[in-house]
């Protein structure tokens, strides 16, 4: 048993790492800081999804990924954000009026 949790020691030290600089950035309290780096943490998520889904990515989806974060920052409710990108997609898709559906899943 004891073989086996030092087996992935390097895992454990990610989270624990993770878990010192996630304690930092709530300690600090300043929102800027805590926006920055959700900022990066959705902008990596967002290029896994596009890997993930084989989404071939364009202009508009760095431009809505880059408004929504911007936007989130200012709105009360940033989860409104999030649905509003996703009625810009499908009003962009319906209007070109493309099968490319596929755009809207990275969001």
């Amino acid at each position: 048993m004891k073989e086996e949790l030092f087996k992935e020691k390097s895992r454990y030290i990610t989270g624990v790492v993770l878990i010192v600089v996630a304690g930092l950035i709530l300690y600090a309290d300043n929102l800027l800081l805590f926006w920055a780096v959700l900022g990066g943490i959705y902008a990596v998520g967002f290029f896994e999804a596009l890997r993930l889904f084989q989404v071939k990515a364009s202009f508009s989806l760095y431009l809505i990924l880059v408004l929504s974060w911007v936007a989130a920052y200012f709105n009360g409710h940033p989860v409104e954000c999030a649905l509003i990108s996703a009625m810009v997609m499908a009003s962009v898709i319906a209007y070109q009026k493309a099968h490319h559906s596929e755009a809207i899943l990275p969001f």
